[in-house]
Parts: structure tokens; sequence; C-alpha cells
């Protein structure tokens, strides 16, 4: 793994696998868009504004725009590690 100052972090597979029906060999680099996550319009209300109530369960802020549960891997601060 590397990390990019674009916002973006680097994953190598280390064995083939199949990602929602893509096919993925084993040592191709997989570029996750930390960004992009982190903003996405369909995990987020207000992606652009800084509401930290984002991760209040009881704020409206904390489910989708949709009000469904947002994706664990919406927010990746530490690249889903501990």
């Amino acid at each position: 793994m590397e990390n990019s100052s674009s916002g973006s972090v680097n994953y190598r597979c280390f064995e083939d696998l199949e990602i929602e029906g893509v096919k993925i060999k084993k040592g191709t680099d997989i570029l996750y868009n930390i960004h992009g996550l982190h903003h996405n319009k369909n995990q987020w209300i207000d992606p652009e504004k800084f509401i930290p109530e984002r991760f209040d369960p009881t704020s409206k802020y904390f489910k989708t725009p949709s009000g469904n549960p947002r994706s664990p891997a919406s927010f990746i601060p530490f690249s889903i590690g501990p």
C-alpha cells in the first residue's frame, strides 16, 4: 500500500479476485479515491460542508440522503485500518 498526496490510496491484489462482477488479476494495483468516497453525494448529505453531526447516530446527517445507513467504506480516514 502506498499513500499519495492526491488523496488516494493504492492497494495491490495478492490473489485473483472479483469485485461486483469485475475480475481482477493477482498483482493488479487498485487505486481508491478517498476524496471521492468522502464527498459522495449518494452517501453524504451536503458532502462539501463541515458537519460534525455526521458521526452522531441521533443526527439526521448520520444516514444517506435517502435515509439509509451509510456504507462502512464511505469514510476511510485510516484507509480501512484500525
